[in-house]
């Protein structure tokens, strides 16, 4: 569907004109209008070339082939001003514009046309164009100035008329050959200045106060052609300042015009929230601020308005930007730079200003002097303003500018382990791996002397994945099983209480991020479990602990990563977009697409804060910034709108539209909405029934459904009542309801036969009510019985149907039908993964230690499972020993092999059973849908060939498939 043109209506509707047609949208649903030769009413045609609304608010649709058509919105139908003798001087429309004097000017295949105020009378100007200074042919744009000058763009040139004048004046404009441009688009901003956008020409624009037009210069692409050679078919000032140009496969060029610098924004294939594409059609501002761009392929959004959270795109071949897509590593420096340690082992060196400033590049033959291949995990600054680097191979030290790069040696400890976690308390020097936690003395240019080293036998887990120095110089250790309290002078180990069934305690999972407030309270982040606060103030001698998770509002369980703002607020990154707990009342504001976060998911601990308050997230597609000091509320109150009624006539005149039911139709349904297009997925509804319901009825965006049946007879006022994304309320709709009464329903009739039922039977209402009481008791509890006996029935034949009965996960049919609905999901562009889980050794401790412990295995290998994926990630036993995770909506392999890495490590732990430990392993196939393949039985068959290499290369493992070789 290939947009033409886009507007907005009075109601606050956004109308899209396709080639196949005229859409209406109200956020949730498209109503298609085409052209249908035997229905009146219906459009001339329905490849729409022009919409405009008029001074009055009706809108206006130009058609290629079927002249000009207007709306009626009371009765849902097109009114139709043809081309011909007594219409229009062409029945093609390029261009609408209001003409402050009184109608509208029409741009037609032929040329320029005057429709009067009535909307009937057309006054051609056609016939004496070249009498009034047009050439012959179409007219393609039309602007009336604020001046009241008319601008005619043609296919031969631009014309001006000046107020008060009938002839028309050529605009010179700058060309090569010496031949007229053809014009494509005019719009005069907020400065007066008018913006000419040509087809191969690039665009011009005039001065505040003149009318000589000069060309728009690439800032760019100084001395190349740039601009001259692009066609400019759209125009709009987004904001006071900045003014963007839709080209034909050169994406946005927007221009600051306080500068005149410019900056092209492209579409980029693996960025979701880049343009959708380069081909830009018409842009809208619509009434909320809300900047739509039509591409070729679909529309994108934004929003100028937010500038509390950017996203700043990353990709392999950005020029002056970051140089991938994936940031698993932040540092801010003191000068407002910013280290990145990228997906693919470098690091970028950013200026907020200039863009990328240096760049550290791996090199896995120079093992002593740079980078080794494996991304950068961790950073801290030096006391000598060195960059400590944390990387999957082994620890180094750069030079402040970047340009140098050594590894460091740790004293009894492998050159390559890695390093996950780094923290600097004056020349002390704390690393953290999956070995262990390791304090150093740093001296200056002088190696390093280690003075502790803890592992699994006094942490209990040696896999430190955070490390936060407090306030008196005590070191919080997180771990893939909790958090520890380190006592450097004493080198004592405590443990603050843990999670147990019916007490909030610290996570006892993996811990990603760690921060104490300005009221002393310490924050603690895990991936999977939440936040937990623990208050410094304790209550019989415990300290008071507060869970805040999905239940209290947080987008994800998956924590990645905390930053303290100047407000005691704590941001938190997760894998489900951005939140911020208000440290007042721990209150959560979650945030998402809509609100400029343009990255779904994060990098675990990877967050810096720049001396100015930024606060950054590294994710997966790029760096997400926030400045907690602009605002971040969204007060635009949608304008609440009726999409569709059933059951009830439509009654217009003054005031709003009365519903009305007939006696024999007593059933409702109205759809409304809140015209919010922002993020329409949050917007919250409610509607009563004046006269009928007492209290509002809450639905959701899904359901927005006023319904009612067998209604009385009687007069009522239906109440509508929506929210934006952020929960503003706007001005409730009420809409008048009339139900009609039947004739046995009319007050005499009803009189007289509540006289005649009183005299006929309060004899024998008496006599019947106590044999009815014990009749009625005797079936309510017979139905109570059965219904609650029919419910267990249901609930256990579905558990038996879906569920494998010893791990209570999902069984193979379960599977079969969860992979088919992700393999329908991925055609629209939602990629995932297909693990398939093989436990070794498991044969063995069967036969040495019985069926009991190999079904205790079973049961603790599933519970490892949930605890180490995603809400929304699927888990199935298919038979014996073998498992299979589904991963939703995963970015690449880099993010699978994560996961595969935590089931391999989390199933390696010993299993207590009856004292014995046993112990079992993974062996794991991997394979991505739509990448490795797109079938169902194509991708299990990939995925169970990757499984068997894992198993052959020597167990505990993780194999993808391997490439198909090449045909001869």
């Amino acid at each position: 569907m290939l947009t033409m043109e886009m507007a907005q209506d009075n109601e606050g509707f956004l109308w899209l004109g396709t080639q196949n047609g005229l859409v209406r949208w109200d956020g949730y649903r498209f109503v298609n209008h085409t052209a249908n030769t035997d229905v009146p009413g219906t459009l001339p045609d329905s490849y729409i070339t022009a919409l405009h609304k008029d001074i009055a608010g009706r809108l206006w649709v130009g058609t290629s082939a079927g002249g000009l058509a207007w709306y009626d919105a009371q009765r849902d139908q097109f009114g139709v001003l043809p081309g011909g003798p007594n219409g229009l001087s062409h029945v093609s429309i390029f261009a609408l514009t209001d003409d402050p004097t009184g109608g509208m000017w029409v741009g037609t295949g032929a040329g320029l046309d005057h429709l009067a105020a009535d909307g009937r009378t057309v006054r051609r100007q056609v016939e004496g164009a070249r009498l009034n200074g047009l050439p012959d042919g179409a007219v393609q744009a039309l602007l009336v100035d604020r001046v009241g000058g008319l601008w005619v763009g043609t296919r031969n040139g631009l014309f001006r008329r000046a107020p008060g004048q009938d002839r028309f004046k050529p605009i010179d404009l700058e060309r090569a050959n010496g031949e007229p441009l053809t014009i494509a688009r005019l719009m005069q901003d907020s400065q007066g200045r008018v913006w000419i956008g040509t087809r191969g020409h690039g665009a011009f624009v005039t001065g505040a106060n003149d009318a000589i037009p000069a060309p728009v210069q690439d800032s760019e692409r100084a001395g190349r052609t740039g601009l001259k050679s692009d066609s400019v078919l759209s125009l709009l000032e987004v904001t006071d300042g900045e003014v963007w140009m839709g080209t034909d496969g050169g994406g946005i060029v927007s221009v600051d015009t306080r500068t005149w610098h410019t900056r092209r924004v492209r579409h980029h294939d693996h960025i979701a929230a880049s343009v959708a594409a380069d081909e830009i059609g018409p842009m809208l501002r619509d009434r909320s601020g809300i900047v739509w761009v039509a591409t070729d392929i679909t529309l994108s959004a934004y929003d100028p308005a937010q500038h509390a959270v950017s996203t700043w795109l990353g990709y392999v071949g950005s020029s002056g930007g970051i140089s991938h897509a994936n940031i698993p590593a932040l540092l801010a420096l003191p000068d407002e730079t910013v280290w990145l340690g990228l997906g693919d082992g470098s690091v970028d060196i950013v200026d907020p200003v200039r863009g990328r400033i240096g760049q550290l590049r791996p090199d896995a033959s120079m093992p002593l002097t740079a980078l080794p291949k494996g991304r950068v995990l961790a950073m801290a600054r030096s006391t000598s303003g060195d960059i400590w680097l944390g990387t999957q191979h082994g620890l180094y030290l750069a030079t402040a500018n970047g340009r140098r790069v050594v590894r460091v040696d740790v004293p009894g400890r492998s050159p390559t382990a890695a390093t996950w976690a780094i923290c600097v308390d004056a020349d002390q020097l704390w690393i953290g791996g999956l070995d262990g936690l390791w304090g150093l003395r740093a001296p200056a240019a002088r190696p390093l002397k280690l003075f502790v080293h803890r592992d699994s036998a006094t942490l209990g887990d040696q896999r430190v994945t955070a490390l936060f120095q407090a306030s008196d110089h005590a070191l919080w250790v997180g771990t893939r099983a909790g958090l520890l309290r380190f006592d450097p002078k004493l080198g004592t180990l405590e443990r603050l209480r843990q999670e147990a069934h019916g007490r909030i305690g610290l996570q006892t999972g993996y811990i990603s991020s760690v921060l104490t407030d300005r009221r002393g309270r310490l924050w603690v982040a895990s991936y999977g479990g939440g936040v937990r606060i623990v208050e410094p103030a304790t209550i019989a001698g415990a300290p008071l602990i507060r869970r805040v998770d999905t239940r209290n509002g947080l987008p994800n369980d998956g924590v990645n990563a905390m930053l303290l703002d100047a407000h005691d607020d704590v941001w938190l990154s997760t894998d489900d977009g951005l939140a911020c707990i208000h440290g007042a009342d721990l209150s959560v504001t979650a945030l998402h697409s809509a609100d400029g976060v343009g990255i779904a998911s994060y990098w675990t601990n990877s967050a810096a804060q720049t001396p100015s308050g930024a606060m950054l997230f590294g994710g997966n597609g790029g760096l997400t910034i926030v400045d907690s000091s602009r605002p971040l509320e969204w007060t635009f109150r949608a304008p609440l709108v009726v999409t569709e009624t059933v059951g009830a006539s439509v009654g217009h005149g003054a005031g709003p539209p009365r519903l009305v039911l007939e006696p024999q139709r007593r059933n409702l349904s109205v759809e409304f909405s809140a015209l919010d297009f922002s993020a329409p997925e949050q917007n919250r509804y409610a509607y009563r029934l004046r006269g009928f319901d007492k209290d509002w009825i809450a639905t959701d965006p899904t359901h927005r459904l006023a319904r009612y049946t067998n209604l009385p007879p009687g007069d009522y006022v239906l109440e509508l009542n929506g929210s934006n994304r952020q929960g503003v309320w706007s001005k409730p709709l009420e809409l008048p309801v009339r139900v009609g009464a039947a004739w046995y329903e009319t007050s005499w009739l009803r009189g007289a036969l509540v006289v005649l039922a009183i005299l006929s039977i309060a004899g024998l209402i008496q006599a019947r009510t106590l044999a009815l009481r014990r009749r009625q008791q005797i079936l309510e509890h017979l139905v109570t019985e059965r219904t609650a006996e029919l419910h267990e029935s249901e609930r256990r034949l579905t558990q038996m149907a879906y569920h494998d009965g010893l791990t209570d996960l999902a069984n193979r049919r379960r599977f079969n039908e969860d992979l088919k609905h992700l393999l329908a999901e991925s055609r629209r562009g939602q990629p995932f993964g297909l693990l398939l889980i093989d436990l070794d050794r498991f044969k063995q401790i069967n036969d040495m230690h019985g069926h009991d412990a190999g079904d205790a295995v079973l049961t603790t290998v599933a519970e490892r499972l949930r605890r180490v994926v995603r809400d929304i990630d699927h888990i199935a036993r298919l038979g014996g020993d073998e498992f299979a995770v589904l991963l939703a909506n995963v970015g690449d392999r880099t993010a699978v092999d994560a996961v595969c890495r935590r089931i391999i490590d989390s199933i390696a732990e010993p299993i207590d059973h009856q004292g014995c430990l046993l112990q079992t392993g993974a062996s794991i196939g991997a394979a991505m849908c739509p990448d490795d393949e797109e079938s169902e039985d194509a991708l299990y068959k990939a995925a169970d060939l990757a499984l068997y290499e894992a198993k052959h290369a020597g167990r505990g493992q993780s194999h993808w498939p391997r490439p198909e070789p090449a045909l001869e």
